[in-house]
């Protein structure tokens, strides 16, 4: 069995993502995700996120989901060269 340092240099991180279930109509989900944009943007939130030394990005639904794809393939590879997994 591989040790991690023998399969990857690895770097993992925390994401959060809101989701919202299927049949939300679209002018509610323009409405939803506007509003943490927005929020997102703000000065006050900016100036929290800093102050916190929290290093934050704001993806949209198209780029989280890419996100979420390419980690959940990266985790898998790395877990199956561990044999924490199965192939």
């Amino acid at each position: 069995m591989k040790t991690p340092e023998e399969v990857a240099n690895v770097e993992y991180y925390a994401w959060r993502g809101l989701a919202l279930p299927k049949g939300v109509p679209a002018e509610n989900r323009t409405k939803i995700f506007g509003a943490c944009r927005k929020t997102f943007d703000s000065k006050e939130f900016q100036d929290f996120t800093a102050q916190a030394s929290l290093r934050l990005t704001y993806q949209d639904s198209a780029e989280f989901a890419r996100l979420l794809d390419r980690d959940f393939k990266e985790v898998t590879n790395v877990m199956q060269q561990l044999g924490l997994a199965k192939k």
